[in-house]
């Protein structure tokens, strides 16, 4: 059994479809894991829902920011105007009901004990053990069902898990909308090695346990991100022209797979 690991689709089901060829994936007795934001920039994102939802339990998701925009969205009498933006096309699906039921089952993190692998879409926060993480997620799973009962504490947690890029080692994270007075730094970028600035990559920050390996995405603007033996960020920018990346977690060497993708959008800081 080959167990692999994929970056961020963003609706590009061809090349979905052409990476799963390349590694010769085999539903029957591969597994298949999916760092989220399956949907919205490319082509077909409901082509891509469509078939992991067909795949069954070969294949396990993480929820990204644009599923928990769609949960909450899609929730809505009256559907925020950027969730309808990037989104619409869920409401207009004959299976939006099924999509939106599938979404709400997504976890936060996934851990697999066995195979020594978690998965997060975006980031971990500096201060949290692996444990603490888990035990956040699990919490706010069960929050997401009924979304009222989201402390801001809560809300801050979430957003580490599913847009946290930069933070300071004391656990802030510099959000898009927060960075004005961060001189030279921009928050969908990894900064420069040399910058005096205490914001960089959140798993910089971490204090790394023996044995703990995370695959996360996100970043497309930073690419690929391959820090072994601890860290590995596979979002390499597909919908914007780059190529979308699969890791094989279960042979030593951690192999990766490419396809290439054409431009489907332009890479922007909406990234």
């Amino acid at each position: 059994m080959a167990v692999y690991a994929i970056g961020d689709i963003h609706g590009c089901a061809r090349e979905f479809e052409a990476l799963l060829r390349h590694i010769a994936f085999n539903p029957q007795q591969d597994r298949l894991w999916l760092v989220g934001d399956l949907i919205n920039r490319g082509p077909f994102p409901l082509e891509v829902i469509r078939l992991v939802r067909s795949m069954g339990d070969c294949v396990t998701v993480v929820m990204g920011n644009h599923e928990l925009r769609a949960l909450f969205g899609m929730a809505e009498a009256t559907p925020p105007v950027n969730f309808l933006r990037h989104s619409a096309y869920l409401l207009e699906a004959s299976d939006a009901q099924e999509i939106h039921g599938w979404i709400g089952t997504l976890p936060l993190i996934h851990h697999d004990e066995t195979l020594g692998w978690s998965m997060v879409h975006a980031a971990l926060s500096p201060l949290w053990s692996m444990h603490q993480a888990y035990s956040h997620a699990r919490t706010l799973s069960h929050a997401l069902i009924r979304p009222d009962t989201i402390t801001p504490s809560m809300r801050y947690s979430l957003n580490i898990l599913t847009k946290g890029r930069l933070c300071s080692r004391q656990g802030e994270f510099l959000w898009p909308g927060n960075h004005a007075n961060v001189r030279g730094i921009n928050p969908y970028r990894l900064p420069e090695e040399d910058a005096s600035t205490p914001y960089h990559a959140w798993f910089e920050h971490r204090s790394w346990q023996a044995g703990e390996r995370v695959i996360f995405g996100h970043w497309a603007m930073a690419g690929l991100i391959y820090r072994p033996p601890h860290c590995f960020g596979l979002d390499s920018g597909c919908v914007y022209g780059g190529k979308l990346t699969a890791m094989r977690l279960d042979d030593p060497a951690w192999p990766l797979f490419q396809v290439d993708c054409p431009t489907y959008i332009q890479l922007s800081g909406d990234g």
